[in-house]
């Protein structure tokens, strides 16, 4: 009986297949023409359990190949290093195709007003549902990541260690964030007579992707009252009130809530992601599972990089106030509504131009 692995003996196969001998493939020092056969075939869904399987997973049917060489004295026939190598080539471009359609979405309007606004109603303002309509509402607008506010486990904090050795809060703390007056003064103060002169938030971002650690940008108030539910600063003093109420230390994340248990715990990526899509299912029962899935805590951001893009912001300007350095925020960019409609608008002066022609 033949014990070697199940993959060794599918490629084995696929040798038989196209009348390849299993020792002259052995012997071949260049391997590359024939793996990106057997590459292509596992694309086109010629694997063990006769589907279509994820790049992830043909890598390991690779790698069988690959300890099938060596087990047998020879190098290994695809280095997954070597850029040039039309597997490798191969992989990296169906991986690029595998992730276009599971690019997380931006969340829509009515998508915000369920997570905001339908699902705090009657909660209590130190519990997770308003902990989230508020880390939801500071998000969306300054297009904050993962990292910036969650944890992984809702008991234990994620730190950064720098060169250096110093330990660094992964999250926002308390020092993170500042209140200023219309004179760009801090305000410290909690009580509502105070809070009453904030007219914006400062930010400072500590360690980022891009680099620029440190980082310190501003949010202005908003002035009217109907959007007051929505803004950045009016969330950001919600969560400071929540932490300051349930006795968070200033040096640890903001992003704390108390359980049903009366327990204070961390707000986690795991339980902001499931609660969105519980209030996006519940405002919208019919949207298929495959696109509920993608919306998730990366939504921010994206919805951050959208709302200034369907204002008619310019790249620069995103990248500005998004935080990249470079053009990847282009990505992130979706054909929402607004954008499909504002095309529309943009095309009826040249349908008027045919109009005043006589021509309908």
């Amino acid at each position: 009986m033949d014990t070697r692995d199940a993959r060794t003996l599918w490629f084995l196969r696929f040798l038989a297949d196209h009348n390849i001998n299993e020792i002259e493939f052995l012997a071949n020092e260049n391997k590359d023409e024939i793996m990106a056969c057997y590459t292509v075939s596992l694309f086109d869904g010629n694997t063990i359990q006769g589907k279509t399987i994820k790049t992830a997973t043909i890598k390991g049917y690779i790698q069988a190949v690959n300890d099938f060489c060596v087990a047998n004295q020879q190098k290994a026939a695809v280095n997954f290093k070597i850029p040039a190598s039309k597997v490798v080539r191969l992989l990296n471009d169906q991986a690029k195709f595998e992730e276009m359609p599971a690019r997380r979405l931006p969340f829509t309007p009515g998508m915000t007003f369920a997570i905001m606004i339908t699902a705090t109603k009657d909660k209590d303002f130190l519990g997770l549902e308003c902990a989230i309509s508020n880390w939801t509402g500071v998000g969306r607008l300054a297009a904050t990541r993962l990292q910036e506010f969650a944890q992984d486990k809702d008991d234990e904090v994620m730190m950064y260690v720098t060169p250096s050795g110093e330990r660094i809060v992964r999250a926002f703390t308390r020092g993170n964030v500042t209140l200023f007056d219309k004179d760009n003064v801090a305000v410290a103060s909690a009580k509502p007579s105070d809070r009453a002169k904030v007219t914006g938030t400062i930010i400072e971002y500590d360690v980022q992707k891009n680099r620029e650690n440190k980082q310190k940008l501003g949010y202005d108030r908003c002035t009217n009252l109907d959007r007051k539910r929505y803004d950045l600063t009016e969330n950001m003093m919600q969560i400071i009130d929540r932490a300051d109420q349930l006795g968070q230390p200033h040096h640890l994340p903001l992003a704390v809530f108390k359980d049903t248990a009366g327990k204070v715990k961390y707000l986690t990526g795991q339980v902001y992601t499931e609660f969105v899509r519980q209030q996006i299912k519940k405002a919208y029962p019919l949207i298929p599972d495959n696109e509920l899935s993608l919306y998730s805590t990366h939504s921010l951001r994206v919805t951050a990089a959208n709302l200034l893009h369907e204002a008619g912001k310019d790249g620069s300007y995103i990248k500005l106030r998004c935080r990249w350095k470079s053009d990847c925020f282009e990505i992130y960019l979706r054909n929402t509504v607004k954008i499909r409609r504002q095309h529309a608008e943009a095309l009826q002066v040249a349908d008027n131009e045919l109009v005043a022609m006589g021509i309908v």
